[in-house]
C-alpha cells in the first residue's frame, strides 16, 4: 500500500481532494481506495451541465481513467471512491482531481501525484499447536515503499475439542527488522481478518509469528519465528 493525497483548488469554496490508498495488482495493475472531498459554489442553474469532478488515474504510460463524482448544494460532498487500472510493470501510478470551473464547463486540474505502489505481495502460511490447541495465519505481506509494509489475511484458533475455551486466545506477532513486537488477537473459534499498515527502516524484512495461551497461567507459547523480505518491484 501507498499513501496518495491530490488536491485542486480555486478558492476556499471551490475545491475537490482525494485522499486514499493504492496496492499492487500483480506486476501489470493497481487498486485504490480512498475518499474524494468536494465543495463547489458555481452557479449552473442556468447551463445544460452540472458541476463535475474528475479523479484522474493510470500507469504512467497509460491513457487516463477517468472517474467522474457530481458534488450536489454548497456544503462539502464527502464521496467513498475505489477502483483500478493498468500500468506498465513497476511503474508508478498518477493521480490528479479537478472540476468543472470554466464558463462552458471546462475542466481544470491540479498538479499530478505520482505513487508506487510496491512490490510483489509475500506468502506468508503460519501454524502452530499445543495441547489441544492450535492457532494459523495464512495471508500477504508487500512493501509500501522502501519505509513500509501492509500485511493483510486471516487468523485461525481453534481447539480438537467441543468444549468452550472461552479464556484461551490465539495471536499473531509482527515486527520490522529492529522494531518490536506488536500483535493481533482473538478468542479461541473466532478467526479474525486482519489488515495492518506500518512502517520500517528504509528495506528493513519483516518478523512474523503465531501462538496461543497454552503456557502455565495462560501465558503464551509460541511456533517458530518467520522473516519475510519485502522487495520494492515486481
Amino acid at each position: 500500500m501507498a499513501n496518495v493525497s491530490a488536491k485542486f483548488h480555486m478558492g476556499n469554496r471551490t475545491k475537490a481532494s482525494f485522499d486514499g490508498v493504492v496496492d499492487p495488482d500483480g506486476a501489470e495493475g493497481y487498486v485504490f481506495s480512498g475518499t474524494v472531498k468536494a465543495t463547489c459554489m458555481l452557479d449552473r442553474s442556468s447551463t445544460g451541465f452540472k458541476n463535475k469532478v474528475i479523479l484522474g488515474h493510470s500507469g504512467r504510460s497509460v491513457g487516463h481513467t477517468d472517474l467522474e463524482l457530481y458534488p450536489e448544494g454548497a456544503e462539502e460532498n464527502v464521496i467513498p471512491v475505489e477502483g483500478r487500472g493498468r500500468r506498465a510493470k513497476n511503474e508508478k501510478v498518477e493521480f490528479l482531481i479537478g472540476m468543472n470551473t470554466g464558463l462552458s464547463g471546462q475542466m481544470s486540474f491540479g498538479e499530478t501525484v505520482y505513487v508506487a505502489p510496491g512490490g510483489p505481495p509475500q506468502k506468508i502460511s503460519l501454524f502452530f499447536t499445543k495441547s489441544k490447541f492450535n492457532v494459523s495465519f495464512e495471508g500477504t505481506a508487500w512493501a509500501d515503499g522502501p519505509t513500509g509494509y501492509v500485511i493483510q489475511g486471516q487468523l485461525i484458533p481453534a481447539s480438537s475439542t467441543t468444549d468452550s475455551y472461552v479464556s484461551e486466545y490465539g495471536t499473531f506477532g509482527y515486527k520490522p527488522s529492529g522494531g518490536s513486537w506488536q500483535y493481533e488477537t482473538t478468542k479461541f473459534r473466532e478467526p479474525k481478518q486482519i489488515l495492518i499498515r506500518g512502517s520500517r527502516k528504509e528495506g528493513a524484512d519483516l518478523s512474523v509469528i503465531v501462538g496461543n495461551t497454552t503456557g502455565s497461567c495462560n501465558t503464551y507459547k509460541y511456533g517458530d519465528e518467520s522473516s519475510l523480505s519485502l522487495p520494492l518491484e515486481f
